[in-house]
Order: C-alpha cells, then sequence, then structure tokens
C-alpha cells in the first residue's frame, strides 16, 4: 500500500487521481492510501509517494511509540520529514523525536539522505510512509513557454491529471477529439501513453504536433476533423479526455452547447473500449447528456479557473466495470 500526499490546491481532483491509478483505501485532508501495483508513474496532484508503513493517533508519543514498533529496512542514511494538516503536533518536535528512534538503527543525514521516513498528520493521525518518489514537476511546459500557444490552454498539472484520471498511461491509447494546443497528449505520451488527437482546426492540430515533437520527439496520431463525427473505429482506443468548447465557442453551426456536448459524448461512447473511462470537461455539469450517450457518472470535481469559469468534469465509463 502506498501513503499518497496530495496537494491541497484542489483535493477533490487529487483523489479522483488516486482512485483512478489504484484502489482507495482511505483519505482526508493532505493525504490518500492506496492500493496500487505501481504509483511511481509521474501523478500529478500528488507531491509524494511513499510506501505506507502504518499509522498512529496524533500525540508525539504515540508516534515514537509507533516508530519503536515498526519493522522496517533502511538502506543507509535516513532522515524524517514530517507535515502537519490542521491541529496537531509540531512538526520540529515530530521530526526530532522520531528522528531519534531511527537513529539507533541508522545514521541521520539532514543534507542529502539514502532514505527519507515520511510523516502525514491529518484527522488525529500520524502517517508514516518510507518516501518512494517525488512527483514530477512540470517546469517549462507552461503553456506560454511552448512552442505553440494559444490563451485558455490547459496548464500540463491539469492535463497530466486528466490523462491519469482517464487511464493514459502504460501503453493506453488515449483520444483528445478536442485537442487544442495538444496539452493533454503531451502529457500522455511522457508517461508511456499512446495519444490520439483531433481538433477542427487545423492551427491547433499542426501548433499540437510542434508541440509533441518539441516534449515528446514525435507527433502521436493526429487528424482535423468535428469530435461529433469522429474518424475512429469502434472500440478503437482505451480512454478519452475532452475539453469541451465553453461560451460562444460552443455554439457551433447553430447546435446547442446541450446539443454539441451530447453528440461528442455519442462518439466517445462509441470509439472508447467497453469498460474503458471517459473525463469530460464542461464549464457546466453534463450528467444529463453522459446519461443519454449510455455513459456512468462515477467521479466528479471541479477546476477553478478565474472568478468567471470553473471547469467542471465528470469522470465516465460504458457499461463494463473499470
Amino acid at each position: 500500500m502506498y501513503l499518497l500526499e496530495l496537494k491541497e490546491s484542489n483535493h477533490a481532483l487529487a483523489v479522483a487521481e488516486a482512485r483512478a491509478v489504484g484502489e482507495l483505501v482511505d483519505e482526508g485532508r493532505g493525504y490518500a492510501l492506496v492500493r496500487s501495483p505501481d504509483l511511481t508513474r509521474h501523478l500529478a496532484a500528488s507531491h509524494r509517494v511513499s510506501r505506507y508503513l502504518g499509522a498512529s493517533d496524533s500525540t508525539v508519543d504515540d508516534a515514537v511509540k509507533k516508530a519503536r514498533g515498526l519493522d522496517v529496512a533502511l538502506n543507509g542514511s535516513f532522515a524524517v520529514r514530517a507535515r502537519v494538516h490542521g491541529d496537531g503536533p509540531s512538526s520540529t518536535e515530530l521530526e526530532r523525536r522520531v528522528g531519534a528512534v531511527f537513529a539507533e538503527r541508522a545514521p541521520v543525514d539532514l543534507d542529502d539522505p539514502d532514505d527519507v521516513v515520511r510523516l502525514v498528520v491529518s484527522q488525529g493521525r500520524v502517517f508514516f510512509g518510507l518516501g518512494v518518489c517525488e512527483t514530477e514537476g512540470f517546469a517549462g511546459r507552461a503553456p506560454t513557454e511552448k512552442p505553440f500557444f494559444k490563451p485558455g490552454s490547459m496548464s500540463p498539472f491539469l492535463a497530466r491529471a486528466l490523462s491519469n484520471i482517464a487511464g493514459g498511461y502504460d501503453g493506453a491509447a488515449l483520444l483528445d477529439p478536442t485537442c487544442g494546443t495538444g496539452g493533454v497528449l503531451v502529457e500522455t505520451e511522457l508517461v508511456g501513453g499512446r495519444a490520439v488527437g483531433g481538433d477542427a482546426s487545423r492551427e491547433m492540430v499542426e501548433g499540437a504536433r510542434t508541440n509533441l515533437r518539441e516534449y515528446c520527439g514525435d507527433d502521436a496520431r493526429l487528424y482535423v476533423g468535428d469530435a461529433r463525427s469522429l474518424p475512429l473505429a469502434d472500440s478503437s482506443v482505451d480512454c478519452a479526455v475532452t475539453d469541451l468548447p465553453y461560451g460562444r465557442a460552443s455554439h457551433v453551426e447553430g447546435e446547442s452547447p446541450e446539443m454539441v456536448a451530447r453528440a461528442v459524448l455519442d462518439e466517445l461512447a462509441r470509439v472508447v473500449r467497453d469498460g474503458g473511462r471517459v473525463v469530460a470537461v464542461s464549464d457546466r455539469w453534463l450528467d444529463d447528456e453522459a446519461r443519454a450517450a449510455g455513459l456512468t457518472v462515477f467521479d466528479r470535481f471541479e477546476d477553478r479557473v478565474h472568478r468567471s469559469l470553473t471547469r467542471r468534469a465528470l469522470v465516465l465509463r460504458g457499461d463494463e466495470p473499470r
């Protein structure tokens, strides 16, 4: 089991990502416990991944007692790092007292330790973990730093999270039929997924191609086409992400936003394999359109962009279980 230290900027998004990549056992402010065969893939909404060691009550004495009972092998030097969410003991005191327990087994190195013992204090408990990895930063891939940029482009953090939630990693084929500048496609390729992308705008497709070549060394599989009529065979991709047009852009050829969303979701239900996930993002909830397309809602979250715009995301699947 793994201990994830969640980014607090969007708890619901972080939990949705944790739930998508493994079996969610427990979650609370700043943490999630997940069973998964491999959580070292690059998560977006978690700061760190640790091998879960156990938990104690939140007093320093209880944490020290738990530390003494842990059977954990340290590979050389170590440091203890604590993070306290809400009320709880001092992180400095926790690190000092628990560190003294582990110092009986291994040398302390606060600057460059071989192992890091992570302590997460939340909701009256101290969770212990042995660090596995820090999650990847997104420096250098901000929308404005990419070779091709358009206002309103999605951040690489959100694009990575949406791709992970859909399942676009470890060889899975992920479709983004409204790919824009290619943010979701880039993040999918970087975690080992096979990106397939389209857009009604040739300029966007060529721009996405430029960005993919810059960061991934190839241009994946791209096409120019309407998301309401996909040039793909039935059940030909494993999962999908679509960030549907907002505002005026959602009025396509006289059709209402509801009609556009329904047509796109109908097509995604057709081309995504049975049981594959579809993440549909809009400026409103699309429950009715999803149900009409035969898709089941099994998770949802919001992402506030600015005062007048909040992205609302549904995680959907067909009739078969995940």
